[in-house]
This record gives structure tokens, C-alpha cells and sequence, in this order.
């Protein structure tokens, strides 16, 4: 076992690879711990699109009826709470309000959600109707379905493309043999950490998980491959106000410094100023209302995710209109785009995303996706530094041709 103990934030390698990461913070009372898997809806089976969010609700046993799971009890018993969430390339488990006699029962906790000890028939039969509950919820929101319309082009026939709650279609054919399966593929020693934030000593973080996590083998977890890019231009049927568009710019994303890279490439779309992307629209007489640009990582790959509200837009002329646009913003010499930057309160922007050691959501994505902890990942702050990470975002969205734009269109 090898233990880092330099920084307030320690870290700590089990002999089969599992990591332990905590950040000490005396001034708080309790303690947020989280077991996160490098593992989420990308992994799944094309046919068995939902597994890994079926999973994630079945894993904590029997919700309803005469026997639930020891886990609500243990939780009610104890003042906890817990919640979880799947993405396309993760699945995270959270423990509230723990406190030092509270942590060894945490961890067990932990051990029978990522061993599956509580998967039975009737866990995924009360998981299964939660999530056509959860499905039906979506189906009301136009931007779900302008996002789902925006990611089956980006990813056409791939997991990327496809909801994270999968379909009922989908849902409805998996059997508990297929989650077991899942599991045991996916939930490993080496693709996985425990994290904890708050008052939390690290040495006996450790010995509780050493007591259940070091019987796992270490297994390689299988790297994925590179998502294909589609591209084009698609709608889906909402009824809403104003017309909402989302379009999304690829690019190759694998380094830490591509995340702050691409915030400043967003900053850069989200400019006021006239060489920003509004004003461009506007020139062609499309209004953009609420715009939000933000990057989005996958592994090997990422995307400029690009969402605003219209009232003017009627044709699919409008639509060729702002692809071309996004072409021509891509090329944006770097001179226009210190322009851009100088009518930025750069320090101020990249304050707002920065990550941090003390949130421990970015805390356990940073190790599980850089190996870093967050104050570890380099962020651009000279003017060098930033004109040269501009330069390299927009080079990297400019190599990759195709835009991907999706719009409502009122049933």
C-alpha cells in the first residue's frame, strides 16, 4: 500500500489498485464520502441500453414492501443519506452526515452496493418502476428531448447516443443474470476509489476499507474505444415558447489541461463583445437569447456544447446559417480571439470553474479521470499561457469538421 501524506489531500493505493482519497477539514462536522466507478452507460451492451442505470438503482436492495433493505434502515437508523447518480462514463454512491463512529458502517455499506450482495428479483422489479417513473418525467422536458435528438446524431448507433435510462423497451428486457454480469465486469478494484471530505482521519479511512476492498483481484478494466462522430443537422417535436437550439463542436480531449483549455475556448463563444458568437448570429438576423457554452469530456474525446432560445428561427436556411457560422467562429484567427479574451474578466471566469480539492465530486472525478487531485490540474493564468491554450482549443475543435445541431420544432 502506498500512502501520500505531503498535502492535505492524502491518498492511498491499496495493494490491488483501489485508491482511497480523503481531504481533512476540521472545520466542518461531518464527513461526505463517495465510492466512485469508472464505469457508466458507455460500457453497456448497445442492445442493453439502461444496464448500468438499472443497475445503480437495483444495487441497494428491496425498496418496497415487508422486507426492505437493510440499507434504508441502516441509513434512517444512523441520520445518513444517501444518493447516487449514473453518466455515460460513471457511477457514484454517496454517504451524508457521517460522522467517526459512523464511518465503518458507511464503508459496509459501500461493500454490499459494490458487491451486489442486495441484488435480488424484487430489487430490480422496484428499480424498474422507479425508472419508468424517471422516464416518464423526461419524456415531459423539451430539453431532454432536444438533447437526445442532439446526441443519436453526434453518436449515431454508439452508447454516447443513446439516454442514460435507456428505454422502456430496453429496460424491461434486462434480467437480473444480466446486471450480476455487468457488475462483475465493470465494478473492479482498479477502475474504482472511495473519497471522503470533511473530518475524516485518512489512516482509519483506510483500515476500514482495507477490511472489505483489498479481497478483490486486480483486474484490468478495458480502456474504450474512441467514439465515432456523426454530425448533421436534426429536430425534435416540442411545444415550448421559443425555439431552443443546442449545437455541439467535437474535439480531441485526453490531457488534464484540456479542461481548463476548453472553459477558456467557452468563455471565448460566450463573449458580449462584437466578435462574440451572439453578436455574429444576430448579424444574420437570428437573435440568441439565454446562451450557455460549456465543454463536455469523454474519454479520448469531447465536445462545445453550445444551447440558446430564438424567436426568429422558421427555416432550415436559418439552420445552414448558423452551421456556417460556427465555421467561421471556429477560425477565428488568435488575434480576434485576444480580442475576445481582453473584454473577459479572465480570472474571475476561470474562479467559477475551477475544480476543488474540498468538493468532492471534483475531487474523485479529477484522480479517477487525470490521476490528479484538482489543485494538481495546470491552470493557464499569464497571458501566454492563455493565449497559447486558446489557440490549442480552437485547433483542436477546428481539425474536426462536422457540427452537430439540434432544434425544437412546436408539435
Amino acid at each position: 500500500m502506498k500512502v501520500n501524506l505531503s498535502t492535505k489531500v492524502n491518498r492511498s493505493t491499496l495493494s490491488n489498485s483501489f485508491k482511497v482519497i480523503t481531504n481533512y477539514n476540521p472545520a466542518v462536522e461531518n464527513t461526505t464520502i463517495c465510492l466512485w466507478i469508472k464505469s457508466g452507460s458507455s460500457h453497456e451492451p448497445l442492445e442493453q441500453n439502461g444496464l448500468s442505470h438499472l443497475l445503480e438503482h437495483t444495487v441497494f436492495g428491496q425498496r418496497y414492501g415487508d422486507q426492505k433493505s437493510p440499507i434504508y434502515d441502516t441509513i434512517t437508523s444512523k441520520g445518513l443519506k444517501i444518493r447516487a447518480f449514473t453518466t455515460t462514463e460513471d457511477t457514484a454512491y454517496f454517504i451524508d452526515n457521517a460522522d467517526t463512529i459512523s464511518i465503518p458502517t458507511c464503508i459496509k455499506l459501500f461493500w454490499d452496493i459494490f458487491s451486489g450482495n442486495l441484488l435480488s428479483i424484487r430489487s430490480m422489479q422496484d428499480a424498474k418502476s422507479d425508472i419508468q417513473k424517471e422516464m416518464m418525467s423526461l419524456s415531459a422536458d423539451p430539453n431532454e428531448r432536444l438533447f437526445n435528438a442532439l446526441n443519436s446524431i453526434c453518436f449515431p448507433h454508439q452508447n454516447l447516443g443513446r439516454p442514460i435510462t435507456g428505454s422502456t423497451d430496453s429496460v424491461s428486457t434486462i434480467q437480473l443474470d444480466d446486471l450480476q454480469k455487468f457488475l462483475k465486469s465493470e465494478y473492479l478494484a482498479t477502475n474504482s476509489l472511495i473519497c471522503a471530505v470533511g473530518k475524516i482521519n485518512h489512516e482509519s479511512l483506510v483500515e476500514c476499507c482495507e477490511n472489505f476492498f483489498s479481497s478483490l483481484q486486480t483486474k484490468s478494466h478495458p480502456t474504450l474505444t474512441i467514439p465515432t462522430w456523426g454530425g448533421g443537422i436534426t429536430k425534435a417535436s416540442a411545444n415550448v415558447e421559443r425555439q431552443k437550439v443546442v449545437a455541439s463542436l467535437p474535439f480531441r480531449a485526453s490531457q488534464s489541461k484540456d479542461y481548463y483549455s476548453f472553459w477558456l475556448a467557452a468563455f471565448a463563444f460566450n463573449s458580449k463583445d462584437g466578435l462574440g458568437f451572439s453578436k455574429a448570429l444576430e448579424k444574420h438576423r437570428v437573435n440568441c437569447n439565454q446562451l450557455t457554452v460549456y465543454p463536455e469530456f469523454f474519454s479520448q474525446i469531447g465536445r462545445m456544447q453550445i444551447y440558446f432560445e430564438t424567436t426568429n428561427l422558421q427555416t432550415e436556411k436559418n439552420m445552414r446559417t448558423i452551421n456556417q457560422q460556427l465555421d467561421l467562429f471556429k477560425a477565428l484567427s488568435l488575434k480576434d480571439l485576444n480580442k475576445i479574451i481582453q473584454q473577459i474578466d479572465i480570472k474571475r471566469c476561470l474562479e467559477l470553474v475551477r475544480l476543488q480539492d474540498s468538493n468532492i465530486e471534483h475531487l474523485a472525478m479529477s484522480v479517477s479521470n487525470y490521476g490528479l487531485i484538482p489543485s494538481e490540474i495546470p491552470v493557464p493564468l499569464s497571458e501566454n499561457e492563455i493565449a497559447n491554450s486558446l489557440k490549442y482549443s480552437f485547433l483542436k475543435m477546428r481539425n474536426c469538421r462536422i457540427n452537430s445541431i439540434a432544434y425544437t420544432e412546436n408539435c
